[in-house]
């Protein structure tokens, strides 16, 4: 649940997050995401229009503005025509039902009781608010995820799909080598969920991780997490020799890290390493890379022999 690895500092800032699937699925329903009839979650979707309203319309009105009042009624039922680009009767009748129908928002607080045929400053509020979207479509709630074609991340990736299958989610599993992981996604950032493990050094660097700066596809932002307060602090750990002010620097990391979640902490897999126990003097240690396992090698013995002093 850290981006700090707490057996490395000696300290534990790890939260445990306790399992809600009630929970979880009241968020998406607040989101707008429910669930269609298959049990995939979808949203409704409006890309904006770039058109607005702004001049007044009436009887013998020509042009651009027409036509997109003209859509606008066809797209809302209010006119059952072509688009012209003229303001006839018509286009008039539609627009005095379209009035009436919303009155209480166009004409009351005008002082009218009937529609006027004109499109105005309170008509044009209610067109612009209706009209300067497209028809809704449909998104569901189907994701990729891209990870390594290797034995544990595909149990883990399909581990995470089973789990979100759960509250409506669909993954999709992208599995690809490891260059072609590094070339074709991590490097172009080509990828909307990213599985994906790292082995860390004996002191933990964060910077490359967190920093802005390591955004490009030289550097290991893969969430393109921007903040301007983590570059401070990761720029300042780094400087900091300290071990106690370092530890402060990194909780106060970890606690902005756990507020924006810019990534998914899952686990810390163990790799075990296996000795004769005929081989004696052996101290266990936390190592970080297969070479480490043989770094006092020299204390290491088998036989043994009685010396009498």
């Amino acid at each position: 649940n850290s981006a700090v690895l707490s057996e490395v500092y000696g300290f534990d800032f790890q939260k445990e997050d306790e399992f809600d699937l009630e929970k979880a699925n009241s968020i998406l329903d607040n989101l707008g995401l429910f669930k269609n009839e298959f049990g995939i979650r979808e949203k409704l979707l409006r890309e904006e229009r770039t058109f607005e309203f702004k001049n007044d319309l009436s009887v013998g009105s020509q042009g651009s503005e027409v036509r997109e009042l003209q859509k606008c009624l066809i797209d809302n039922d209010f006119l059952d025509a072509d688009v012209t680009g003229f303001y006839g009767s018509e286009t008039k009748d539609a627009v005095i039902y379209f009035q009436e129908y919303y009155k209480e928002e166009i004409l009351i607080p005008a002082g009218f009781s009937k529609g006027t045929g004109m499109v105005s400053k309170s008509t044009q509020a209610k067109l612009n608010e209706l009209c300067q979207f497209t028809p809704a479509m449909k998104a569901e709630a189907v994701f990729v995820l891209t990870t390594v074609d290797q034995p544990l991340m595909i149990k883990t990736a399909q581990e995470i799909r089973s789990q979100l299958q759960m509250v409506g989610i669909e993954i999709e599993i992208s599995l690809l080598d490891i260059s072609s992981l590094e070339s074709r996604a991590i490097k172009s950032r080509d990828y909307q969920i990213l599985l994906f493990g790292k082995a860390f050094e004996i002191i933990p660097d964060p910077f490359p991780f967190w920093h802005s700066s390591q955004k490009t596809e030289h550097g290991f932002n893969l969430s393109m997490y921007a903040n301007d307060s983590v570059d401070s602090l990761v720029e300042e750990i780094r400087q900091e020799s300290n071990q106690e002010e370092r530890i402060k620097l990194l909780e106060r990391l970890d606690n902005l890290l756990e507020r924006d979640l810019p990534a998914i902490f899952l686990f810390n897999p163990d790799y075990i390493l296996f000795t004769s126990s005929k081989i004696k003097g052996i101290s266990p240690d936390l190592i970080f890379n297969p070479s480490q396992r043989f770094k006092d090698i020299n204390n290491w013995y088998i036989k043994t022999k009685r010396i009498k002093r």
